[in-house]
């Protein structure tokens, strides 16, 4: 591990889910589930993992679900200052 002197933005790459699932999913457990080894994130699969990873994904829906309010809402005002500046 090596310790940055600059702050850096964890990036992932963006899947949909209606369009290709497996990534998708795959992306999910490599981002939120902790493991040392790739492998122990299929090999270890049991129900109760299943129910904490769904409990996780509800709680994540939230915070999505208001990033795109926000989003919204800021594109909004961005677009209402256009329109100001033209009139």
């Amino acid at each position: 591990m090596v310790t940055r002197n600059v702050p850096a933005v964890v990036r992932v790459p963006y899947f949909v889910a209606a369009s290709d699932p497996e990534n998708y999913y795959y992306s999910l457990l490599l981002q939120y589930v902790p493991f040392r080894n790739e492998s122990e994130l299929i090999a270890d699969y049991d129900r109760a993992r299943e129910s904490d990873l769904r409990a996780t994904n509800a709680r994540l829906e939230i915070f999505r679900e208001r990033d795109r309010q926000l989003e919204n809402a800021l594109n909004q005002i961005h677009a209402f200052g256009i329109l100001n500046q033209k009139a």
